[in-house]
């Protein structure tokens, strides 16, 4: 915990910026919808004017800048629902580099246990409360915090894995195979993301991805997203000779992408959103073997975020499969390569009162 909690402090600025950089596009599209009304957006003009708290009441906080088109996509008939969601999570590591004995070129692989979570969620509209349960009992020491808030045009998301139950191998240039014991390697990562839905009148990421719309038309919208990365990795044992490593690192990304949801028929979506970033702040120290390399990354880095889902809509209720992953490259520090990476998958099942 105490290890979280610095995390969060060191953070805090972070934060700042990334919601600042949030709701400044937010602010200026509101006064844009306000002043324009030509045919294109003719629905959204006609609607009555709301006050401020009705218009928080009605969306939540993340929604309150959002004037929509409902005939591209609107919210469910019943304002309550009831889902219980399976989550699947797991991490890999990915190293390239030399070891100390003669040089020898070695590559590594370390994965994660795939663990299981079960969430049950209460949700009116665009606000809910949930449950995380673990039905199975494991072996391993992870643990993982997760918070999202999806909205239009503003999405947030924020994880914390502390991740013990790592294992794999490496392979020097000869082909010979070493074994990396279970839980020699560890990983502390803070992934905070925020990103802006330009076509946000049309298109509804949140649709797909947490079932709070429903998608009526195939829409689609480039998107802008900032990434806060905060990452302890330490691996004491390669299986080359004395090879080793040990990441600290702080990196901020910025990036662009697109988002489309593709309606094949009534009662179906699917959903597709790749994100890539490029590192513009780097505090970063690492240790190979026995040097110690600061700032020595080769540009550039990058970073990636993936959405991907399918929803499949029935008279009052739903079932959806999701799936999402963070990663990034870091490299080239005297032919020291490495690539990290986090992945969810869930299957969602949800009645609606």
């Amino acid at each position: 915990m105490r290890t979280f909690a610095r995390f969060m402090r060191k953070g805090k600025l972070i934060l700042s910026m990334i919601l600042l950089f949030c709701l400044m596009p937010a602010l200026a599209q509101e006064a844009d919808s306000l002043s324009v009304a030509g045919p294109e957006t003719a629905s959204v003009a006609a609607k009555p004017q709301r006050t401020f708290w009705q218009k928080v009441g009605d969306w939540g906080i993340v929604h309150f800048f959002s004037d929509y088109d409902s005939t591209y996509f609107d919210f469910p008939a019943k304002k309550w629902s009831l889902k219980l969601t399976t989550n699947l999570a797991g991490a890999a590591i990915s190293i390239k580099g030399k070891g100390d004995d003669e040089g020898k070129v070695f590559r590594s692989w370390l994965s994660s246990d795939s663990k299981i979570t079960h969430t049950l969620t209460l949700g009116y509209k665009s606000y809910a409360i949930s449950y995380t349960f673990f039905p199975y009992t494991t072996k391993s020491h992870d643990s993982r915090f997760s918070f999202t808030m999806y909205g239009n045009p503003i999405c947030f998301d924020i994880a914390y894995n502390k991740i013990h139950s790592f294992a794999g191998y490496s392979t020097d240039s000869a082909g010979e195979r070493f074994d990396i014991p279970y839980e020699w390697a560890s990983m502390n990562i803070l992934n905070i993301n925020a990103f802006y839905v330009f076509n946000h009148k049309h298109y509804s990421f949140p649709s797909s991805v947490d079932q709070t719309y429903i998608q009526k038309k195939n829409s689609g919208s480039a998107i802008a997203g900032i990434t806060y990365t905060r990452n302890q990795t330490d691996v004491p044992y390669l299986g080359v000779g004395d090879a080793s490593l040990s990441v600290n690192a702080k990196l901020i990304a910025l990036g662009g992408g697109y988002g489309y949801t593709y309606v094949p028929g009534e009662n179906w979506q699917m959903m597709l959103m790749l994100m890539p970033k490029l590192v513009f702040y780097d505090s970063s120290s690492l240790t190979h073997g026995h040097y110690n390399i600061s700032h020595t990354f080769t540009k550039p880095q990058f970073m990636f975020t993936g959405h991907f889902a399918v929803v499949h809509w029935f008279s009052g209720s739903f079932v959806a499969l999701t799936a999402s992953a963070d990663g990034y490259r870091v490299g080239n520090i005297s032919g020291l390569r490495l690539f990290q990476y986090q992945w969810q998958a869930r299957l969602h099942f949800g009645v609606q009162f």
